[in-house]
């Protein structure tokens, strides 16, 4: 499968959504990486992590991004071409992280609201994570991961190819 690099004209309306952003950070993600004593944040390629004030909030907290995230690379042109092919695990394993989490909520009748929903997400995220299913992927992709960069090398950045 051949995914060719798109051309991005506009970045999104960042003063729109800066501020939901930052609140989310404040409230959930900062207290969570906090109590989890984490220092790398790995996200996907969300533009506002260029905006000053969210490096600020994130750098005051000594939160650093996770390799990928800290790039203008939406741009064409831009460095990598595509965040989630260069990324170890970014597109190996969070859409299959995010499908089980919706499993694990829907199979749950218990949830009334999103508060609840938020709670449960709390728990059995990290259960979900350090499963043996997710190890095993990481340990496949982590070996993998010189000959996915090289892949990237071959095609000159233009065409990412997908192989298992």
């Amino acid at each position: 499968q051949l995914r060719p690099r798109k051309q991005v004209k506009t970045w999104i309306d960042e003063p729109v959504h800066e501020q939901s952003y930052l609140h989310a950070l404040r409230n959930c993600v900062i207290p969570f990486m906090k109590a989890t004593n984490s220092k790398i944040l790995m996200t996907d390629c969300v533009n506002l992590n260029h905006t000053l004030k969210i490096r600020d909030l994130l750098f005051n907290n000594r939160i650093e991004l996770y390799g990928s995230a800290g790039y203008h690379h939406q741009v064409y042109g831009g460095y990598p071409p595509y965040s989630h092919d260069c990324s170890i695990l970014d597109s190996s394993m969070f859409a299959t992280l995010k499908s089980d989490i919706s499993n694990e909520i829907a199979i749950n009748t218990d949830l009334v609201d999103s508060d609840h929903i938020l709670i449960y997400m709390s728990e059995i995220i990290p259960q979900i994570w350090k499963s043996d299913k997710y190890k095993n992927t990481a340990k496949s992709h982590i070996a993998g991961y010189p000959k996915r960069l090289q892949t990237i090398i071959d095609n000159d950045g233009d065409i990412i190819t997908k192989y298992i």
